[in-house]
């Protein structure tokens, strides 16, 4: 742990103290009024009724096969890393798992609608068509698409749409998965990448607790992700300020951690450390950890310093794996 996050640990378990609610979030956001002010947006964002933030969640679905004979398709949602959901390595883990016969959604946490409300403040009078979505709505406008990365930068660091808040669109999207009549409700598995599986952690522990989901005024039902067969976790962040290593909850939903034992940015020995707290509630462990002698995004080309292929290929076939151990039936 630095220095800093030290510092901001000491600091949230002493606001918490004086917090009426003792909640993580709401300690953090009456910190960051006195320290740390560059994180205060993130930590206390605007909460909004959970309409909006349905309104604000673009996605993609697709389909293995036809669905005009009223097939119904297990299905897969991939959550993105602060690279975008349009990335290379998103593509390809999409084709992966529409080959191996499931429907994928790929839900986009980065918006137009929200890179634009978090840089304008900062951007003047940038604009780019809401016709579409994430990363896509700036390409092959360099201007434009400085927007993006700084947003993404942004997230990277912290300071914009914390995974904490960001799992809202995790119930958002099994909330659309749910309603789809070609989707098998009950064969619905989450994988996530980094952040987006930080998210997902973040929306499993919140529903375990019962607790509302930061920057939402209300929440979809929390029972929602017990409706979840597996989940898959790329990386994740289990720094301390995430509500995971936190409270050490989990919901009853089995899962499966990757990690990677050179990974600076997501240090795994945080994660092994919330892993076992949370597996102590449980007769036998429910999430399952395997570690790759690698670094952050080993299994991202865009990312050729870290770039694993061999460990790439091999982290899909056992998450592959873990989905059809966890399946209701084969497909």
């Amino acid at each position: 742990m630095s220095p800093a996050e030290f510092s901001q640990y000491l600091m949230m378990i002493v606001m918490s103290w004086l917090t009426p609610s003792g909640d993580l979030y709401d300690a953090a956001c009456i910190g960051t009024n006195l320290i740390f002010r560059e994180y205060h947006q993130a930590i206390c964002p605007v909460k909004k009724p959970w309409s909006v933030i349905q309104q604000e969640l673009d996605y993609e679905l697709y389909y293995p096969g036809t669905t005009d004979n009223g097939k119904r398709y297990p299905l897969i949602i991939l959550f993105h890393g602060a690279s975008g959901a349009h990335s290379q390595s998103m593509d390809k883990r999409r084709h992966y798992f529409l080959q191996q016969g499931y429907a994928v959604m790929v839900p986009d946490s980065f918006s137009h609608n929200r890179v634009m409300e978090s840089v304008s403040k900062h951007s003047g009078s940038l604009y780019a068509p809401e016709a579409m979505s994430g990363e896509a709505a700036f390409a092959d406008q360099p201007q434009l698409e400085s927007v993006f990365e700084r947003f993404s930068d942004k997230v990277s660091q912290g300071m914009a749409m914390l995974p904490a808040v960001r799992a809202a669109d995790v119930l958002v999207s099994l909330e659309f998965a749910l309603s789809k009549s070609h989707i098998d409700p009950d064969n619905i598995h989450l994988v996530g990448y980094s952040h987006g599986a930080s998210a997902i952690l973040e929306a499993g522990v919140l529903s375990a607790l019962g607790k509302t989901i930061p920057g939402a005024e209300d929440t979809a039902d929390l029972g929602l992700f017990e409706k979840v067969k597996s989940a898959s976790l790329y990386y994740p962040s289990c720094r301390p300020g995430n509500y995971y290593p936190w409270h050490g909850r989990w919901p009853v939903v089995p899962a499966f951690m990757l990690l990677a034992s050179e990974d600076e940015l997501c240090r795994p020995a945080l994660c092994q450390k919330a892993n076992r707290q949370a597996n102590s509630f449980f007769p036998e462990p429910l999430i399952e950890e395997t570690i790759f002698r690698h670094k952050h995004n080993f299994d991202m080309p865009e990312y050729p310093e870290n770039y694993a292929p061999d460990d790439e290929v091999r982290a899909r076939e056992q998450v592959l794996g873990f989905i059809r151990r966890h399946s209701s039936g084969w497909y």
